[in-house]
């Protein structure tokens, strides 16, 4: 008797210990609540992943995403989600333009009907410590939270120098909202076409 309940004890801690060494397996350069979210959403994903939807529904929720973004502001298909790009100019004292906001409100709108998704927002800026970035991107992500996005799967991100090529110059200061999740899964409908012509050509 006395084993089972040492053997069951163990099996309750496990789970413990598996998380607090998630948690402190991030660098030094990340903060602990950048850690956190991190494992959550992967605890998240992982969960999700077993009732995730078809791949067919996931093309059709990406295209929706797409279609109704892409007239708004300049969108990206891409393999870790759908890019939305809130240009520099669309800031004033890092805080969103009002017509710009209601734009954002809408890439929102499109998040919270597909659950499953999670938001990333990323400023960039050439600024040494990488205040714009955060200000910017931390604006963005307050407008989604604030029109419905859970804040625990939204996270505001500033990146400097080091991640901006010569030819973002111009786009210095601006912020990309990244889309991912099982509900949109992680292919490209750009990939899926190109797939299906070279199936074709065989």
């Amino acid at each position: 008797m006395m084993s089972r309940i040492l053997a069951f004890g163990a099996i309750l801690i496990l789970p413990l210990t598996v998380s607090a060494q998630a948690l402190d397996s991030g660098t030094a350069e990340e903060s602990s609540s950048d850690r956190a979210f991190d494992y959550i959403s992967q605890v998240r994903e992982q969960r999700e992943a077993k009732t995730a939807p078809s791949p067919a529904v996931q093309r059709q929720s990406r295209k929706e995403i797409l279609d109704t973004l892409s007239p708004l502001l300049t969108t990206r298909d891409t393999p870790r989600g759908v890019v939305v790009t809130v240009p520099p100019t669309e800031f004033e004292a890092g805080k969103l333009r009002s017509d710009t906001a209601e734009k954002v409100a809408q890439v929102a709108a499109m998040v919270v009907a597909h659950p499953g998704v999670k938001v990333v927002v990323e400023g960039y800026s050439e600024s040494g410590n990488g205040e714009d970035a955060q200000t910017h991107a931390q604006a963005v992500r307050e407008k989604l939270i604030d029109t419905g996005v859970n804040p625990e799967t939204a996270r505001a991100v500033g990146y400097v120098k080091s991640r901006l090529t010569a030819a973002a110059h111009a786009d210095n200061g601006r912020v990309e909202i990244v889309i991912s999740g099982p509900a949109i899964g992680s292919v490209a409908l750009s990939a899926v076409r190109n797939d299906t012509l070279t199936a074709g050509q065989r």
